[in-house]
C-alpha cells in the first residue's frame, strides 16, 4: 500500500491523468473496483478536483468517513458546492472531524477557501457544534470579520472555550480576537453575548490580551465589563512580582483562600493559604520573606510556607525555633503535589532534605 500511494502522489504531482490511471491499472484497480480512500484524498490535496470526481464516478471508495482523515475535510481545502454535494450524496459526513479535531469548515477557513466555507454552511454544516465554535475562534484570531459574522449568524457559540492543538489553553473567541488586536471583532462578539470574564486554564483573559497589545482603547472597553476587583488584583499581582514572587504562585493563590485538606496521618487536618491581597513580607535576620500561609490547623501559621526572594526559592521559617528551611530548586508545581508530606515533616521535626530527591 505504501509503495502504491507513493506512486499515486507522484502521478498527481506530475499532472498526467493518463499516467495516473495507468498506476491504478498497474496495481490491479480496474474501473468498478473498491479504491482506498487515500487515493481520492490525495487527489483533493493536490487540487485535482476533476480527477477526484472521475474516481468517485468510476470506482467505489472503501470509506468516505475515515475516523482520522474523512474525505470531506480533504475536499474542503479547494472544494466548492458541487464537490461537497457529490460527496454528501455518496455518504460523506459533512460534520466529520480529523484525528486532530479539524473539520471541513476549519480546513476551508485555514486555506482561505471562503466560497467553500459558505457552501458548507448552505449544505447544513452544524456551526453549533464543537467544530463551529472552533472555527469561530480561529476566524476571530485571524481577524476575518466576515467569517466571524457568518459563523455567529449560523449559531456558533461565542463563548466556546474547549481545547485543540492550536488553542490548547481553552481560550475564547473574544480572547483570541483581542490577542490578534482585532478591536472591531472584540466589540462585535461582545455585542453578540461574548463573556469577557471567562479565563483560560492559565488565567488569561481578553483584557490581558489587549494589554499585551498595548491597545489602550480596547483595554478601556473591556475593563468596564469586568469586576473592578480584578483590576485591583492585577495591580497587586504586579506588586508581588516586583517583590520577587513567581507568576505561577501568584496565579495559584488568586483572590480566594485556598484550603488543602491533609491526610489523616498528618498532625494537621488542613493548611490554608492567603489570597494575593494578604501576602505579607516578614523580616528575619535582616532578610525579607513573602509569607502566604493563612492557617495550619492547630499550629502557628506565620512563616510556615514562604517565598525567599534573595534565594529565589520556597521555604519554611520556624519562628519559634528561629530556623529557616529552604527548598532550593523545587518548582511550585512539584512542591504543591508533595505538600502533605512537607507539612508532616515540618510539624514533626523530620528531615526534609530527601523529599524532593
Amino acid at each position: 500500500m505504501k509503495e502504491f500511494l507513493e506512486e499515486i502522489k507522484q502521478g498527481l504531482k506530475g499532472n498526467d491523468h493518463v499516467k495516473f490511471l495507468n498506476i491504478l491499472e498497474k496495481y490491479n484497480y480496474p474501473e468498478g473496483a473498491i479504491l482506498p480512500f487515500q487515493v481520492v484524498e490525495n487527489a483533493f490535496d493536490y487540487n485535482r478536483g476533476n480527477w477526484a470526481f472521475d474516481l468517485l464516478n468510476r470506482y467505489s471508495i472503501d470509506t468516505l468517513n475515515d475516523k482520522d482523515e474523512p474525505i470531506i475535510a480533504a475536499a474542503a481545502r479547494y472544494g466548492n458546492k458541487v464537490t461537497f454535494e457529490k460527496l454528501i450524496a455518496l455518504g460523506a459526513d459533512i460534520n466529520a472531524m480529523t484525528r486532530v479535531k479539524n473539520s471541513a469548515v476549519g480546513r476551508a477557513l485555514a486555506f482561505e477557501n471562503y466560497k467553500g466555507v459558505r457552501a458548507l454552511l448552505e449544505l447544513g454544516f452544524n456551526m453549533k457544534s464543537y467544530s463551529g465554535g472552533n472555527a469561530l475562534r480561529s476566524a476571530a484570531w485571524k481577524g476575518h470579520m466576515e467569517m466571524v459574522r457568518l459563523f455567529v449568524e449560523h449559531g456558533a457559540n461565542v463563548n466556546f472555550n474547549e481545547a485543540d492543538q492550536v488553542f490548547p489553553y481553552c481560550t475564547t473567541p473574544v480572547q483570541m480576537a483581542a490577542s490578534g488586536n482585532h478591536f472591531e471583532i472584540v466589540k462585535y462578539l461582545i455585542a453578540q453575548g461574548a463573556d469577557v470574564t471567562i479565563r483560560d486554564k492559565y488565567g488569561g483573559r481578553a483584557f490581558l490580551e489587549a494589554k499585551q497589545q498595548k491597545n489602550v482603547e480596547m483595554m478601556a472597553y473591556i475593563k468596564q465589563l469586568e469586576p473592578p476587583i480584578w483590576h485591583e488584583a492585577d495591580k497587586r499581582a504586579a506588586e508581588l512580582k516586583k517583590m520577587g514572587m513567581p507568576s505561577d504562585i501568584i496565579k495559584w493563590l488568586g483572590m480566594d483562600n485556598r484550603r488543602i485538606d491533609l491526610a489523616e496521618e498528618c498532625p494537621a487536618a488542613y493548611i490554608e493559604f492567603e489570597t494575593i491581597f494578604d501576602v505579607k513580607p516578614i523580616e528575619w535576620q535582616g532578610r525579607v520573606f513573602l509569607d502566604f500561609t493563612k492557617d495550619v490547623e492547630g499550629y502557628g501559621a506565620t512563616g510556615f510556607i514562604v517565598w525567599i526572594p534573595d534565594q529565589k526559592c520556597l521555604g519554611s521559617l520556624d519562628v519559634e525555633h528561629d530556623e529557616l528551611f529552604a527548598f532550593e530548586g523545587v518548582k511550585w508545581s512539584k512542591f504543591i503535589k508533595k505538600l502533605p508530606i512537607v507539612v508532616t515533616h515540618l510539624l514533626e521535626g523530620m528531615p526534609i532534605d530527601e523529599i524532593y530527591k
